[in-house]
Order: C-alpha cells, then structure tokens, then sequence
C-alpha cells in the first residue's frame, strides 16, 4: 500500500484555527481510500505529524511500504528512522537550507568545505 499525505485544510471559515492531515491510498487502478485523519492545532508543523501518523496506521495495522509526502512532512532523521524502525521508505522532497549561512556564498556551511 502507498500512502499520500500531505492535503491541509484551514477552517478560518467557521472561525477555528484547525487543519487536518488526510492520509489516503493511492495505488493505480484501485479505488483511493482514506486511512487516516489527523486534526492539529494550525501552529503545529508538518513534521512533527509524521511519526504520530506512522504510529496510527501502525496501530490499523495499516502502515505502508512507501510514504509519499510532501516537504512540511520529512526532515533527514524521519528519513532514515521510518525506514529504519517501521520500515517505511519516505518519499518526499527535502527543505532547503534557509539560514542566511546557506544563503550567502562567502559563509561557511555544512554544505562548503572550509579552505
């Protein structure tokens, strides 16, 4: 079973600051089922959802082989414990380095060696 993750609903409508994550089966050919919905506080981010969710479908007996998500749910340490403690390969895009030293050329990063 694959899993996509990752639609967000803001309720400003009714006057709440809510969203949800909505986890549903995407395989081909095969009708798309919800398997699971968590609903947050709006200030709680993306990525401390997703051991919480793989935590629920694990409990449904209903964890997935692969995980597609989008770049709010991974970060390099879900990356390797998913796969590693529940194995679940997480697919998604990785954040980008935003700090102003992965910004500037002339700044030292991890991602520079240091002359």
């Amino acid at each position: 079973m694959k899993v996509m993750l990752g639609l967000e609903l803001c309720a400003q409508s009714l006057g709440l600051d809510l969203r949800y994550n909505k986890g549903e089966t995407c395989e081909t050919n095969q009708v798309h089922l919800i398997t699971h919905v968590e609903t947050t506080p709006a200030q709680v981010q993306d990525v401390e959802q997703t051991a919480m969710i793989h935590q629920a479908l694990a409990q449904k007996s209903k964890l997935p082989s692969q995980h597609f998500v989008d770049a709010g749910y991974v970060d390099a340490q879900l990356l390797v414990t998913s796969q590693n403690d529940d194995g679940i390969e997480l697919i998604g895009p990785v954040r980008a380095d935003t700090s102003w030293q992965g910004t500037r050329e002339d700044a030292y990063d991890f991602s520079r060696p240091c002359d």
